[in-house]
């Protein structure tokens, strides 16, 4: 694609979707019980092409009263990837859809094994395929392949309770992490500061839950770095790199800034070139403070939960797997060096800082996930009373 002096890449990139594409753009998620389908769903309409429609194994979720959501099916799937199939089918004798776009793993997943029906209905963007899938979710799996890459990861050991286990676990640099091989967001991670007191909580607990399940890796002095991209066949078509600013401990980012370090992207293309990936993936690095290099912590495949800071910083992913699931090409987006903070942490730090006490600074209102809260509030609003009424019944 020829480039228009004095227009931005993202304004170029919607003048070569809009030729392709007359009309709006129908897209499905199939898999719109994942909490991150809210944010994907608000930057899909952030591009004013998209018409949405969402199937759901849930009957209730926050993004059900979405005002982008133009039509929401529920249909009881659970994990089997057939029913889902069947349910997908079903929905599309209803309404035309161009694209069908998985936003969370187990969706990619279900649109990995079952490619060849889906992409008879409809487009799909990039999938991975099965094999490279099976590596990327599992943390285990991935810091062995990187490691046989050289790729810098730090040194971790399997739960496997045989008779050399004790042996690998104490030869690790501590503190650890003791980490479940599936859960992201920082679920289920503990720190442990000696051998002793990983061997002591290890032998407390029911051993089939941790062998082969849990990992114990080395903890990384510094700070979190994501990269997030959109690839096909091991080429990034997309990124943005962001550090964390504000964080739950060990799981995601609250507040965040969006910068540009040329060896996290360097070391981001060298796994993904290995891995042939195809789609969108967020790669979460710590920088060492030790040695000042970044090391590669785990994968996902999937939307991510910051995908709105993404966006501020002026790359849509969702809208451009669209397009590349049109067969519509586009130039690399250069992202701006920007801030973005989630809504509660917004509110939160608005109201510290009217008293003197705020902790993060120079974040405008555009930064912020208000922007897109405040012409959809509903999702949230209700999501934020079904918790309240959660806790009054566990706790009244």
């Amino acid at each position: 694609m020829v480039k228009r002096a004095g227009v931005s890449p993202d304004a170029q990139v919607a003048m070569t979707g809009a030729k392709a594409m007359t009309n709006k753009l129908c897209v499905l998620i199939p898999d719109g019980e994942n909490e991150h389908v809210l944010w994907t769903a608000r930057s899909l309409a952030h591009s004013k092409r998209v018409k949405l429609y969402i199937l759901s194994d849930k009957r209730w979720t926050p993004v059900r009263f979405s005002r982008h959501c133009r039509l929401y099916k529920f249909r009881a799937t659970g994990a089997d990837h057939g029913a889902r199939l069947n349910a997908v089918t079903e929905m599309m004798k209803r309404v035309h859809v161009d694209v069908i776009l998985p936003v969370s793993e187990e969706g990619v997943l279900f649109a990995a094994a079952e490619r060849e029906s889906l992409s008879k209905l409809a487009a799909l963007p990039p999938i991975p395929d099965l094999e490279s899938l099976k590596t990327a979710r599992n943390k285990w799996l991935l810091n062995q392949f990187a490691g046989q890459h050289d790729l810098p990861v730090p040194e971790a050991a399997l739960v496997t309770f045989d008779s050399a286990f004790e042996g690998r676990i104490s030869a690790l640099e501590y503190p650890v992490l003791l980490k479940p091989t599936a859960l992201t967001d920082g679920q289920g991670i503990r720190y442990f500061d000696t051998p002793a007191g990983l061997w002591r909580f290890l032998k407390s607990q029911e051993g089939a839950l941790f062998k082969d399940r849990y990992l114990v890796q080395t903890y990384v002095p510094g700070y979190d770095l994501g990269l997030s991209v959109l690839c096909r066949d091991g080429e990034i078509l997309a990124f943005t790199i962001q550090r964390g600013i504000m964080a739950h401990r060990f799981g995601s980012l609250t507040a965040m800034e969006f910068v540009r370090q040329d060896d996290v992207l360097e070391l981001g293309q060298k796994l993904v070139t290995a891995l042939r990936w195809n789609g969108v993936a967020h790669i979460d690095f710590r920088r060492d403070s030790r040695d000042g290099q970044p090391k590669i912590i785990e994968l996902n495949a999937r939307y991510w939960g910051s995908l709105l800071g993404s966006l501020v910083a002026g790359v849509n992913f969702p809208y451009l797997a669209c397009l590349a699931a049109q067969g519509v090409s586009f130039p690399m987006p250069r992202y701006q060096l920007s801030k973005f903070t989630y809504t509660t942490t917004a509110i939160k730090e608005g109201l510290l800082r009217c008293v003197g006490k705020g902790s993060l600074k120079g974040f405008t209102f555009r930064e912020t996930g208000l922007r897109f809260f405040l012409p959809d509030p509903l999702p949230e609003v209700l999501k934020r009373l079904q918790e309240f009424a959660d806790v009054q019944r566990v706790d009244p």
